[in-house]
């Protein structure tokens, strides 16, 4: 992994990245301090801190890796099992939601206020079967889901109140 500052032209390895190969899914922590990221060598969520030191083991995880957001309560990643949640000090992953029969879910979000979880819910994962997906929000409290749009994914909440999401290799 590397970092780059928005002050800065160039890009800088992040010091210990060199021990994790291909690591993939990076993601920043809320307060911007540290990176989460999937090893798939090692088969676990693990963390760095943006200036360097030592990997840190989340939990384990297998793959198909199937996205990943951090907020304040902990990092959220998909599975081919569902999409789960583990503390970001580590533990035992929960799930959250379970992938049913014929179902493919990605690029898990935590939306503001912690109830609501948005992810891209597909049959299959081919780039066709990724443009007919939905992009769904399920309650994390009732399991009740919702079809925000279908025919699309990657779908992302934006601070503005905004939902962006991909169809056709086009941003909506």
């Amino acid at each position: 992994l590397h970092l780059r500052s928005m002050s800065d032209l160039e890009a800088r390895p992040i010091p210990g990245m060199q021990q994790t190969p291909t690591p993939s899914t990076p993601v920043f922590s809320p307060d911007g301090q540290s990176i989460a990221f999937l090893s798939a060598t090692d088969r676990a969520v693990k963390k760095i801190a943006v200036n360097g030191g030592a990997a840190v083991t989340i939990c384990p995880a297998d793959t198909p890796f199937l996205g990943m957001t951090w907020d304040t309560a902990g990092i959220v990643f998909g599975q081919a099992t569902g999409i789960m949640r583990v503390s970001a000090t580590g533990g035992q992953p929960e799930m959250l939601v379970s992938v049913k029969d014929g179902e493919v879910m990605h690029g898990p979000q935590v939306l503001p206020g912690g109830e609501w979880l948005l992810f891209t819910l597909a049959t299959a994962a081919t780039a066709d079967g990724w443009d007919k997906a939905q992009i769904v929000v399920q309650s994390l409290k009732s399991s009740e889901r919702k079809t925000l749009v279908s025919g699309g994914s990657d779908g992302r909440y934006l601070p503005t109140g905004h939902l962006v999401y991909a169809r056709g290799g086009v941003l909506f």
